[in-house]
């Protein structure tokens, strides 16, 4: 218990802005049924809605790119993985589909991350009165995130990305780290989507095999 108060004394700074930014985006998702519903209710915008669906539907590059950054800001939580994948295997061009993804995506990591500079006063005085061995592992953690974020199933990348503009922490290195991760989990995404679609052509079950791996683990332990 003395170790988790003086965790909390140590980093309440850090743990104030992310719970605050925590909280907002997370209302803002669980209103999103409630904006949708606005939106099919009101005649223009139900027109306007329309027609980008229309547009996604016809593969427009141009409209993948505007739904990937609005869908990656950190107060929306879109599907783009899905929307990427459904281009790809409806004939649109892989190469082209993915560097448009990945344009609207990191555009809008960014402006996740200026968003978080306005907080800045809240965290980089207390980050900067921390020794360099700190500061060193706590950039470390972050670059790791970076990476590995995109790839945890639910975790919140976009909002962390706020919290990265909030430290002192290299740009530079936080749009290297992301731009490789969110490359790989897309490349990721269509290998195993392939590998999905392949066995159902032969009638085999993707569910089966994952089960039947994690039972054969069971047995063995």
């Amino acid at each position: 218990m003395n170790k988790l108060i003086k965790f909390y004394h140590d980093y309440k700074h850090i743990i104030h802005i992310m719970a605050i930014m925590i909280l907002i985006s997370t209302a803002l998702v669980l209103l999103q049924p409630v904006f949708l519903k606005w939106i099919l209710q009101n005649p223009d915008l139900a027109n306007d809605y329309s027609y980008v669906k229309e547009q996604l539907n016809e593969r427009s590059i141009f409209w993948l790119m505007i739904f990937c950054f609005v869908g990656s800001m950190f107060f929306i939580s879109l599907p783009v993985e899905w929307v990427f994948l459904y281009y790809v295997f409806t004939g649109s061009n892989p190469f082209l589909a993915l560097i448009v993804t990945l344009i609207g995506v990191m555009s809008a990591r960014t402006f996740n991350f200026w968003f978080g500079h306005l907080f800045r006063k809240y965290t980089l005085k207390h980050i900067i009165n921390k020794d360099q061995k700190f500061k060193k592992k706590f950039h470390d953690v972050q670059s790791g995130i970076c990476f590995w974020g995109n790839f945890v199933p639910g975790f919140p990348i976009e909002l962390f990305a706020v919290f990265v503009g909030t430290t002192k922490y290299s740009y530079r290195k936080f749009m290297m780290y992301n731009v490789l991760g969110k490359t790989i989990k897309l490349l990721l995404f269509v290998a195993l989507s392939r590998f999905v679609m392949d066995l159902a052509l032969f009638n085999i079950s993707f569910y089966d095999i994952v089960r039947n791996f994690f039972q054969f683990v069971l047995n063995l332990v």
